[in-house]
């Protein structure tokens, strides 16, 4: 019996072409599919990131 690899979120700005890049390369490198992205101006990375304690546009890329 395996254990499944926990997942990893990615939270970057959507908006940003060297972050869209930047997704797409990890994208490709992640063969066993550990990470997953979603962009800070969505839901989920809003939430993700207000339930950190970051609140207002990001200035980076963050790795949850």
């Amino acid at each position: 019996m395996s254990i499944a690899p926990r997942s990893v979120v990615v939270i970057f700005d959507g908006m940003c072409n060297l972050c869209d890049a930047t997704v797409n390369y990890l994208h490709r490198c992640d063969t066993k599919r550990i990470l997953r992205f979603t962009p800070f101006q969505g839901e989920e990375g809003a939430a993700l990131l207000v339930g950190k304690g970051l609140v207002g546009p990001p200035d980076s890329v963050y790795v949850i």
